[in-house]
């Protein structure tokens, strides 16, 4: 539409701000009520797919459900002549990614304080059952407040998700909605994005404000999956950060969504507390871009960085992963014919196909004395997800549960509630094998088991917190008798 059209009886047009793989957005002033708007008009050819259309409603619906200083409002969503639209708040200024491109890297004070309030407006988001999922600079704007300070407004729940629905039927399995460069670890293996992938986005975008660019980059969407999947992030030290800065930034861009904060807050948090240690001034390896700005592009269409991720869960599997294939069910030990010195295919041999699988390289785990990891999803309801772990020795093994969980035999997992100050250490089987049974700090629920016998460690995590349930699934699971 051009300029000084009237679109729905209602809204003029004054500008064209952008557009992407579902529409045009333009500053219109709403008539009826006197004041700017934006307005979101749905690409007229997606407007017979059922899919498209859901997710457009879904962000108008997402936007509508609360109201944050931090959040763009939503005024209005409707249909004219066959096309979807939507109304928001329209908030004079840039976004982030437009500010990174002209000026660079941000200093660490503006950083915490761009932080600050991104993180109030996703932890009210989340309060109200809503994941985000894109989490990027261009969905990040900046206005101004009346002391002219920067007022961050978060936009675009065009791709957000209803916490808890258990079935996302616009996400399809073994596939995710997103944009690759501020994309979760776990939204690549085509897992359900929580809280936490939220927070290891907002950490992907501090990085960037901070050093000019962000963590992972590849050729391509794919590569750059690959890397959130498989690299460890630059050291922000290298960028002239204080060890307190970079120490945050990595939790928070932990691959085990289980380590990073608690929440975006709890980030924001975390991060305020080191701007007193960090330097005045960044020593930043990013060239400033001068001159006319570069376009933004336009969103890649979504469907293609869905077959990106498929692509990076095949090859990951077959490359990385070293063939961790699925076995025969029943329970019996999946098998190989092929001799390999690959240390986690020799573990992922070692588990029965009944209660293991989809396993897959969990490297941020390993380390001396641990030289395989893998992370694996169990058919048997009750627990979210199973941790593995292959030790040098028994003794190590043995030696570590010892220090962390003071191994003990007067606690009995079946008697645990859930009271986090009720963790349970116990043993069991013939062998005395170790077993501990607790809430950790995210409150998840955790039963801990050993196989000394062959030096392997499993972890099952069931994230609600409900270690009764948890229990449940591990004497089903393990079939194995507390002594």
């Amino acid at each position: 539409m051009q300029q000084g059209e009237v679109f729905a009886g209602r809204y003029l047009i004054e500008q064209t701000l952008g557009a992407g793989g579902m529409g045009v957005v333009y500053r219109v002033l709403d008539q009826r009520l006197h004041r700017q708007a934006a307005l979101k008009v749905m690409n007229p050819d997606l407007s017979h797919d059922p899919t498209f259309r859901q997710r457009f409603e879904r962000e108008a619906k997402a936007g509508a459900g609360f109201e944050h200083p931090n959040v763009v409002t939503v005024h209005h969503y409707d249909e004219h002549d066959g096309t979807l639209y939507l109304v928001t708040q329209y908030v004079p200024g840039r976004n982030l990614h437009r500010v990174l491109d002209e000026a660079g890297p941000l200093s660490i004070e503006r950083t915490v304080d761009v932080v600050r309030q991104l993180a109030a407006g996703l932890d009210a988001a989340h309060r109200h059952g809503q994941v985000h999922r894109d989490v990027k600079p261009a969905n990040v704007l900046l206005g101004q407040d009346e002391h002219g300070h920067d007022h961050v407004l978060l936009s675009d729940f065009g791709l957000a998700q209803v916490l808890d629905s258990g079935d996302d039927r616009l996400t399809s399995t073994g596939t995710m909605l997103g944009t690759a460069t501020y994309g979760s670890p776990e939204q690549f293996r085509g897992e359900a994005a929580t809280v936490r992938s939220d927070v290891y986005s907002l950490a992907c975008v501090t990085f960037e404000m901070l050093t000019g660019r962000p963590p992972f980059r590849g050729a391509t969407d794919v590569e750059t999956a690959g890397h959130h999947l498989s690299q460890q992030p630059p050291d922000l030290e290298s960028f002239g950060l204080a060890p307190s800065v970079s120490a945050v930034v990595e939790r928070g861009l932990s691959k085990n969504p289980y380590d990073r904060q608690v929440s975006a807050g709890a980030f924001a948090q975390e991060l305020a507390v080191t701007q007193n240690d960090a330097p005045k001034t960044q020593v930043i390896n990013v060239p400033k871009v001068t001159g006319e700005l570069p376009v933004v592009p336009a969103r890649r269409n979504l469907r293609v960085l869905a077959i990106a991720a498929a692509v990076v869960a095949v090859a990951f599997a077959a490359g990385l992963a070293g063939g961790l294939l699925n076995g025969p069910g029943g329970g019996t030990p999946r098998s190989t014919t092929t001799p390999t010195s690959d240390p986690r295919l020799a573990l992922t041999a070692l588990l029965p196909s009944a209660v293991y699988q989809n396993c897959t390289p969990q490297p941020e785990r390993e380390g001396p004395g641990r030289p395989a990891s893998v992370r694996c999803t169990t058919p048997l309801p009750g627990v979210d997800e199973l941790l593995v772990t292959k030790w040098d020795s028994a003794a190590s093994m043995a030696a570590d549960f010892t220090t962390t969980y003071g191994a003990k035999t007067d606690g009995k997992c079946g008697s645990y509630t859930g009271d986090p100050r009720s963790g349970l250490r116990s043993t069991w089987g013939n062998n005395n094998q170790a077993l501990a049974c607790y809430l950790n700090n995210n409150g998840a629920a955790i039963i801990l088991w050993e196989y000394p016998d062959k030096a392997v460690a499993v972890f099952a995590v069931r994230t609600d917190g409900n270690a009764q349930a948890a229990f449940t699934w591990w004497q089903t699971a393990v079939n194995t008798p507390l002594t």
